[in-house]
């Protein structure tokens, strides 16, 4: 089972995938805000997706702001749409995005590519980014658990 990160901005939605066994992810594509349900279902048709992992932006004292009542509101919305369209309760959490769109913009720069829709793949990198975080704190903790028992 796979697992899906999203980067929801006012315009944009990044998209990124783990591969099957949870431990790495690459971007997958950027849609429109007003196309990403669809997007997604298409994805839910071809892809086992087993939950779905939202960037969700804090300020870097960790705090919330009202962009992220925003975001929690849009990732509600948008869930809530596909959940109705795909007949299913995909379950979800939201982790936190703090410096990926920085870091995805540094990863762009560093490709030195200056293609048109170069700037929309930025979307995709920083929902992969959000989305290897999440992924690398489920194994963190998984091997915690284990030395624990052992």
């Amino acid at each position: 089972m796979k697992v899906l990160g999203l980067d929801l901005g006012d315009r944009w939605v990044g998209i990124a995938i783990s591969d099957g066994l949870q431990m790495t992810c690459r971007p997958l594509k950027t849609a429109t805000v007003d196309t990403a349900v669809n997007e997604l279902i298409q994805i839910f048709k071809q892809e086992h997706i087993e939950k779905i992992i939202v960037g969700l932006p804090t300020t870097m004292r960790g705090t919330s702001s009202e962009q992220t009542e925003k975001i929690k509101q849009q990732a509600n919305s948008l869930l809530q749409e596909l959940n109705t369209k795909i007949k299913k309760n995909i379950p979800h959490e939201f982790c936190d995005e703090r410096l990926s769109s920085k870091r995805a913009q540094s990863v762009m720069i560093e490709k030195n590519t200056q293609k048109k829709g170069d700037k929309n793949k930025e979307h995709s990198i920083a929902a992969a980014f959000i989305l290897q975080n999440y992924l690398d704190a489920q194994a963190f903790k998984k091997a915690t658990q284990e030395d624990y028992l052992s």
